[in-house]
């Protein structure tokens, strides 16, 4: 398989368009109620269709990621830029792009959300390909603007709303090792291991590892468990080269021949590293555990709950790491030397203990021997929302929402919140949360029924906490909370978010996940 090459810092993905047969091809009722737009009953030969690669037909609200949309002539228009793909991500942005396509020109910001698409005639009809990628349960739209001219003379807005589906609908690299970009692999390098999310199809031997010069280095294919690699799921397989490689820029690319589940182009990035020479196994790097971590080890720091352990550590380069123990084992692959690996499911007050070994990309390894011990049983009780820019006075009118999601009731005395681990933060006074209670945790002079924001529930339970949250109130741009018990345990995080005066930080990881900061921007809900 013979590739031109091209320099580290020019490259672009090049992306092959295949010839699908047409003629027979099934037509395809699609579930209207997904369109804002009723367009009545149309016409036999205005007709549009959604398909895979292999030509087999999917529906609106469940499309491949990589779709195939076929128009019939009489749809498509005129001037081939009037006919548009759009991102949509949310409500609010699918009523903007909807007033839009109703008047010229397009504003920026709706061509911001535009995907490039590639046109091509087949006969009576015309297939679009996208040259974005989409994800699972992404929604967007195939749009036609209210002024665009058809080949009848007509002209009225054409608008589908679509929805990629959740699962199989196609396939996604997620990590690679080497990672893209690597700049220190050694020559004795013994495989690369690539993940994706759902196995590939296709001629899976038209992938290519080529050195600089162009020489194309020979290797063999090897379907792997992903745990072996030391990731945790996906689909996994390993290139073995063939010969020791020479120094020097390499890149790792997927031919046209290699598909995703649905018979389309993989249309994966090349991945570019760099050989040096052997390194030797991994060092952990001796960084200092900052509250509320515990150390380990020297480098090695933990974030411990009564069920859950984290553990949070740095190489001087890429490593493969596994911590196995009786209660189970957690896996990670630091490309860029920082690891996280986390054990759930864990008994209160108990031992945990094991090796946690480290692998080098040259396969070089290293291994420490680690016990650490969980929490006493915890309240069952997590931050879960903020208002962190209110349209009304700041700091007073912010929020930070308390949910008790066990089965007994919680008092909340001594205990306290903060942004800062080493600082005290605001103490919170004696009040008492029921089971499955929320509550928000406000300033003094917090106005329940400021009309500036969305509105507090009649009844809400607000506990007091001083002048403002945290320190002097919470940062617009994002700040991480911590709560802790009255024994300095931690309860809870909330992860830093920027956000704006229409939404709120809203916590994703699901209760009894202590340590967990994923959050999101959500409207407001105080109280539910």
């Amino acid at each position: 398989m013979h590739r031109q090459w091209f320099l580290p810092l020019g490259l672009s993905l090049r992306i092959g368009v295949l010839t699908f047969a047409t003629a027979c091809l099934p037509s395809l009722e699609f579930r209207e109620e997904l369109s804002p737009v009723d367009s009545g009953q149309e016409d036999e030969q205005i007709r549009w269709r959604i398909e895979d690669g292999f030509g087999n037909p999917w529906p609106a609200d469940a499309t491949p990621r990589r779709p195939r949309i076929l128009l019939g002539r009489t749809l498509v228009p005129m001037e081939p830029e009037d006919l548009h793909v759009f991102r949509i991500a949310s409500e609010d942005g699918l009523d903007t792009l909807l007033s839009d396509l109703e008047g010229r020109p397009l504003r920026a910001s709706t061509l911001e959300t535009q995907i490039p698409i590639e046109i091509t005639s087949r006969g009576e009809e015309v297939e679009v390909f996208l040259r974005g990628e989409l994800s699972p349960g992404e929604e967007w739209a195939l749009a036609i603007p209210s002024w665009a001219v058809r080949p009848d003379g007509s002209s009225e807005l054409f608008f589908r709303r679509l929805r990629v589906a959740e699962r199989n609908a196609g396939a996604e690299l997620l990590e690679s090792w080497p990672a893209h970009g690597a700049q220190s692999v050694p020559s004795n390098l013994p495989a690369l291991a690539f993940r994706f999310d759902q196995p590939l199809g296709g001629n899976l031997h038209d992938i290519a590892l080529e050195h600089e010069s162009g020489r194309e280095i020979p290797t063999t294919r090897v379907d792997l468990d992903c745990e072996t690699l030391s990731w945790e799921s996906g689909s996994c397989f390993e290139l073995v080269p063939r010969e020791q490689l020479p120094e020097g820029e390499f890149r790792v690319e997927f031919g046209t021949e290699v598909q995703d589940g649905t018979g389309a182009p993989l249309r994966v990035s090349p991945i570019l590293f760099r050989v040096t020479s052997s390194a030797g196994p991994p060092a952990i790097q001796p960084t200092p555990c900052a509250l509320p971590l515990i150390e380990l080890h020297p480098g090695i720091c933990a974030l411990t709950a009564d069920r859950e352990i984290e553990l949070l550590l740095s190489f001087d380069r890429a490593a493969r790491v596994r911590w196995d123990t009786r209660f189970g084992l957690a896996l990670d692959v630091a490309s860029r030397g920082e690891a996280e690996l986390r054990l759930q499911n864990l008994l209160p007050d108990h031992p945990v203990e094991g090796t946690l070994s480290f692998e080098s990309l040259d396969g070089g390894s290293d291994s420490i021997f680690l016990r650490v011990r969980t929490e006493a049983a915890l309240p069952s009780l997590a931050i879960t929302e903020a208002r962190t820019n209110p349209s009304g006075a700041e700091p007073h009118q912010e929020y930070v929402e308390l949910w008790n999601y066990g089965e007994e009731a919680i008092s909340l005395a001594g205990m306290r919140i903060t942004d800062a681990p080493e600082s005290p933060g605001d103490s919170l006074p004696a009040s008492t949360i029921q089971a499955n209670e929320r509550v928000l945790l406000v300033a003094e002079r917090f106005d329940p029924e400021d009309s500036r924001d969305d509105p507090v529930p009649a009844g809400s339970s607000l506990v007091r906490v001083g002048p403002a949250i945290a320190t002097g109130g919470i940062t617009n741009s994002g700040e991480t909370l911590y709560l802790f018990d009255a024994e300095g345990r931690l309860l809870s995080t909330l992860g830093a978010l920027s956000s704006d005066a229409e939404s709120c930080v809203h916590r994703q990881a699901p209760e009894g996940d202590r340590t967990g900061t994923s959050v999101e921007l959500a409207p407001c809900s105080p109280g539910s």
